[in-house]
């Protein structure tokens, strides 16, 4: 889901007061399925910090309301964006992998690996976005004709972990094709030593994936590369279901 798009918020000292308000006819659908119940955001924290993830701390929810620790920090999109080393990139990025290996010690909670949802903070990676609540037993709910990109991310962990990836290798699209394909196949030789990914089940990012491998094994020239790449926009696949619906 794009930046804020179910909050608006404000730091008063330590702590960040969000407003829960979905905008758009998607985002309400999700609110509605997954976060009805307010008291399903302190309990998707305990279960997350269980894992052995990081998070802030949630002080108080109700329908209209979330009250959390303010973390101090840049967004980890944010910093693998900026001018830092492409060793420090590619650090960070095999911390959100090793993040999403805690993930699989649970077969019911799960996490939008926006990497705006995390924030670097003194070295440490903490998660400070909890709505929606990712629960496996609740997406049902969101099984719909305009959410089913959504329900098939949330869901599916092959999917999960291509958007990881594919979020992941923006930094590097404007490099020369022997330098993105060597760092490519660090992080990808580093995920699959967590996980195997089934690239046929057909979702956006799925296709990201084998965008990259087409290109890297083809002479597909990096202008081209780069626009079919942002094509795959999810963002953009789930306006066109919103537009079809109606």
């Amino acid at each position: 889901m794009r930046k804020g798009s179910y909050s608006e918020g404000k730091k008063y000292g330590f702590i960040f007061v969000k407003k829960i308000r979905p905008i758009t006819k998607i985002e309400e659908v999700i609110f509605n399925g997954l976060n009805k119940d307010k008291k399903i955001v302190k309990r998707y924290v305990s279960d997350i910090k269980k894992l052995g993830i990081s998070c802030s701390n949630v002080y108080y929810v109700s329908s209209k309301l979330l009250i959390q620790e303010y973390i101090k920090g840049i967004s980890v999109d944010e910093y693998i964006n900026s001018n830092i080393s492409d060793s420090e990139k590619i650090k960070i990025i095999k911390s959100i992998l090793e993040l999403f290996k805690l993930t699989l010690n649970s077969t019911n909670i799960r996490i939008d690996w926006n990497l705006n949802n995390f924030i670097l903070s003194n070295n440490k990676i903490i998660l400070v976005d909890y709505i929606p609540s990712l629960y496996v037993d609740k997406l049902d709910s969101i099984n719909t004709d305009i959410t089913k990109d959504l329900y098939d991310l949330y869901n599916n962990l092959d999917i999960q972990l291509c958007g990881i990836i594919g979020y992941s290798m923006v930094p590097f699209l404007e490099y020369d094709k022997d330098t993105f394909k060597n760092i490519y196949k660090e992080i990808i030789d580093y995920s699959n030593k967590i996980y195997i990914i089934n690239r046929k089940k057909r979702h956006i990012f799925i296709e990201r994936i084998l965008l990259i491998e087409e290109y890297l094994d083809s002479d597909m020239k990096k202008e081209e590369f780069i626009s079919r790449f942002k094509d795959l926009s999810l963002s953009k696949k789930m306006k066109s279901n919103l537009e079809m619906g109606n």
